[in-house]
């Protein structure tokens, strides 16, 4: 999470804070879905299945050599 870029964080333990922020949220739908844009596109870039597949095959290799 990418604090403004993809959501919002709440205070731990502090059900004012979050709901502060879905309050937020409510108001402002269109920044709503740049983060949620964003997020996604974050999250298929960063971890895409090839990408994990890579970094399961070097781990592999990692661990026999």
């Amino acid at each position: 999470m990418r604090p403004n870029e993809t959501g919002l964080l709440a205070e731990p333990a502090d059900p004012k804070s979050l709901s502060e922020k879905i309050h937020w949220m409510i108001q402002h739908p269109e920044e709503r879905m740049r983060m949620g844009e964003n997020g996604r596109r974050i999250s298929e870039r960063e971890f895409s299945l090839e990408l994990q597949a890579r970094n399961y095959i070097t781990l592999y290799q990692d661990l026999v050599s």
